[in-house]
Parts: structure tokens; sequence; C-alpha cells
């Protein structure tokens, strides 16, 4: 079984849990705003033994919901359809 959370750091660093955040997908809220976010992971292994946590690397931090822009890239390639 895996178990993952999300975690928010706030500029000292400090890390909490994100109450409720445990689906596939976490959309940012104004809470967030200012934090890095980054998700920790345990397991138990085939053998029964508790693996982790392990982390990931923090995002960066998240803007506010009035200056969020969406940068975006596609390279063109002759031939071939970008869906």
């Amino acid at each position: 079984m895996i178990r993952a959370s999300l975690r928010a750091l706030d500029t000292g660093m400090d890390e909490t849990d994100i109450p409720g955040a445990t689906a596939p997908h976490y959309y940012p809220s104004d809470d967030d705003v200012g934090k890095t976010i980054k998700v920790k992971v345990s397991f138990q292994d085939d053998d029964g033994f508790e693996e982790g946590p392990l982390a990931s690397t923090a995002t960066s931090e998240v803007p506010s919901s009035d200056t969020i822009s969406v940068p975006w890239s596609a390279t063109m390639t002759s031939g071939k359809r970008i869906p």
C-alpha cells in the first residue's frame, strides 16, 4: 500500500500537511500562495518492511490566482499532428 501526502512549505521552510490533499490531482488554493509544494510517499515493501518517506523536490512558489500565466511550447514537425 502506498501512502502519499502533499506538504506545503512556507518561506521559512516549515512543512505542513495540506488537509484533504489525497487525490491524484491537486489544485493549489489561496492558502498555498507564496508557498512551495512537495509530495512525500511511504510504502510497505514485499517483505513487509516500511519504506520512506521519500520526498519530491519542491515546486516553484504558488502564485496568486490573479497573476497566473500558463507557459507552453510546442515543437512543430513536418507531417505530424500535435494533439
